[in-house]
């Protein structure tokens, strides 16, 4: 990919909503989707390849207002499965247009599943939102939220954006540094 100077690698991408995200815990780890479209790299990939040297990280974004953000992160990380793939990240890039850290929320969390509750909460965030995802009590952000391109109910957002919160695109990146 071309975009901040190329090399980057896609773990997620979320184009029209025509790939559910509401998998299991396996599937998480695995990966699904295709490639070229909507994709779930696999937790498993994640930490295979960010373990091996330090990644930074980027999140694009575009709301239902069609206006582009971006957040970025100078590390990205994900632990094995022993640990439930915890989230480790870098600091927050001040050159990002996201006008809110909402990673930071998420920062050393288990992942979670609707079938596998790892989050803070006296609830399961993961089933409410329908998705896979670094859930603490519940998200500040959510790229793979079940109610896609939508407004109402758990949907796909950014928290704090100018405009609109909710989205209608979302990738998230990595690149060696």
């Amino acid at each position: 990919m071309s975009i901040d100077g190329g090399g980057w690698t896609v773990l997620q991408r979320r184009v029209n909503g025509s790939v559910s995200f509401e998998h299991n815990w396996e599937e998480y780890k695995n990966g699904f989707g295709i490639l070229e479209h909507e994709l779930w790299l696999g937790n498993n990939k994640m930490h295979y390849i960010t373990n091996r040297k330090n990644y930074e990280l980027r999140m694009d974004m575009i709301n239902l207002d069609e206006d582009a953000y971006f957040a970025k992160y100078s590390l990205f990380r994900i632990k094995d499965e022993n640990f439930k793939f915890q989230l480790e990240i870098g600091t927050y890039d001040s050159a990002s247009t996201a006008s809110y850290d909402a990673m930071d929320y998420h920062r050393d969390q288990f992942f979670s599943t609707p079938d596998m509750d790892n989050d803070a909460h006296s609830g399961n965030c993961a089933a409410n939102y329908r998705a896979g995802w670094w859930y603490k009590s519940c998200n500040h952000f959510d790229f793979n939220a079940y109610d896609f391109r939508s407004c109402s109910g758990y949907h796909h957002y950014w928290y704090n954006l100018p405009g609109s919160n909710c989205l209608m695109y979302t990738d998230i990146k990595i690149r060696p540094v």
